[in-house]
C-alpha cells in the first residue's frame, strides 16, 4: 500500500514512479518479500537533496515555493515535512519500525531492501535523525521557530533512543550498534559507521565503536579489497534474504560506505583511516574500465568471483563527498 506522500523509490525511463524494490511496476501491488508499504528511506532523501539545493544556492527561501502534487498545491519544506512523518514509527522512541507480520512488512532501506527485519530499525531510524536536523534548519532558516523547536526536539529523542536501543558494548570496550531489535539482530558496520560521521554517538561510544571497526578492518571481518560488508564474516549472514550468502546485501562487499568507514577510523587510527583509503583507492584503479562495462562495481565478492552491476558511480561519489565533507580529501585531490 502506498501510503500518503511517499517517495518512489525508483524511476522508469518512461517517467513512471516506482514505489517498491525489486519490481519495475508503476502499481501499488505490492507485498512479501519486498514490503506492502515503501521503503523506510525513500521519503528522508526528498528532505536531504531539499536541504543540499538551498545549501548549494545559499538560499532557502526557494524552499517556500509552491509544486504541484496528487494532493494539492504544497510549499517544498511542507512537503519535506510531511513525507519526513509519513511511515510508521514507534511514537515513544520515533524509531522507525517493521512489523512481524510478513503480510505487512517494510524494508528498512535501499540497500537492505532484500533483507528481511522486524521491530525497531537502526538505519532508517538515523536518516530520520539526520532528516529531522535537516528540517530543524530549514525551518530556522525561513523563520519558522516553533517548527525549528519541534524538529530539533524530535531529533535529540531520536539521538536517546538508537543508542538506547542499539547500541551494546562487549568487555573490551568495543561497541556496535545492532541493525534491528528482532529479525536482523546483528552488528550492522554500515549503520555503526553512519552514525560516527553523523556525530550521533558521545565520544567514548563513538571510540567504542570506532575500536570494533578498527578490529574488524585488521582481522579482514567487516572489509576486503577496501570495500564494506553490512555485517562482520563473525556473525554470518542475515537469517532472511532474497540473494545468497556471500553476495549482494547478504555478504557482498560495498564501496558506498567506505567513507563513512575510512572518517570512523581517523577518530582513533589516521594510518588505519590511510591505509584503507589507499586499498579502495586501489581496487578502483586495478578494475577501472573507461567504459564502464567493467570495474567502478556496485558490489564484489572475490572470494566467489562475485561482481555485480558495472559503472555503479555511487561507488565513487559516495566515498569522495563523504571525505570532501570531513575535510579529508580536497578538490584538488580528485
Amino acid at each position: 500500500m502506498i501510503l500518503p506522500y511517499s517517495v518512489p523509490d525508483h524511476i522508469n525511463v518512461d517517467g513512471s514512479p516506482v514505489f517498491y524494490p525489486g519490481t519495475y511496476s508503476s502499481d501499488d501491488a505490492q507485498g512479501p518479500p519486498f514490503g506492502f508499504y515503501p521503503p523506510h528511506d525513500d521519503q528522508y532523501w526528498l528532505c536531504f537533496t531539499s536541504y543540499a539545493y538551498a545549501k548549494s544556492c545559499g538560499a532557502y527561501e526557494p524552499l517556500r515555493q509552491h509544486i504541484q502534487t496528487a494532493f494539492g498545491d504544497i510549499a517544498v519544506w511542507q512537503l519535506c515535512a510531511l513525507a519526513h512523518d509519513a511511515f510508521p514509527v514507534d511514537p515513544s522512541t520515533q524509531l522507525c519500525i517493521a512489523s512481524d507480520d510478513s503480510k505487512q512488512h517494510i524494508v528498512d532501506w535501499g540497500y537492505n531492501d532484500t533483507i528481511t527485519k522486524t521491530g525497531k530499525l537502526l538505519f532508517p531510524s538515523l536518516l530520520r535523525y539526520e532528516s529531522a536536523m535537516k528540517l530543524a534548519h530549514i525551518c530556522d532558516a525561513l523563520g519558522l521557530r516553533d517548527d525549528a523547536e519541534g524538529y530539533h526536539a524530535q531529533a535529540m529523542l531520536l539521538r536517546r533512543s538508537i543508542i538506547e536501543t542499539f547500541y551494546t558494548e562487549d568487555e573490551n570496550h568495543e561497541g556496535w550498534l545492532f541493525s534491528a531489535t528482532g529479525i536482523g539482530h546483528k552488528p550492522d558496520v554500515w549503520g555503526s559507521a553512519y552514525a560516527i560521521y553523523l556525530g550521533l554517538l558521545p565520544e567514548e561510544l563513538a571510540r567504542a565503536t570506532a575500536l570494533s571497526l578498527l578490529r574488524g578492518y585488521r582481522d579482514r571481518t567487516t572489509v576486503l579489497q577496501g570495500q564494506v560488508r553490512h555485517i562482520p564474516t563473525t556473525h554470518g549472514y542475515w537469517e532472511i534474504a532474497q540473494c545468497a550468502p556471500g553476495t549482494y546485501q547478504n555478504g557482498g562487499y560495498w564501496a558506498y560506505p567506505v567513507g563513512w568507514y575510512i572518517y570512523a577510523l581517523t577518530q582513533i587510527d589516521d594510518n588505519a583511516a590511510s591505509e584503507l583509503f589507499v586499498e579502495y583507492l586501489n581496487f578502483i584503479r586495478e578494475t577501472w574500465d573507461d567504459c564502464f562495462n567493467t570495474g567502478t562495481w556496485e558490489c564484489t565478492n572475490s572470494e566467489l568471483d562475485h561482481w555485480q552491476n558495472p559503472g555503479y558511480l555511487a561507488t565513487l561519489a559516495i566515498p569522495y563527498l563523504t571525505l570532501y565533507n570531513k575535510h579529508l580529501i580536497s578538490e584538488q585531490e580528485n
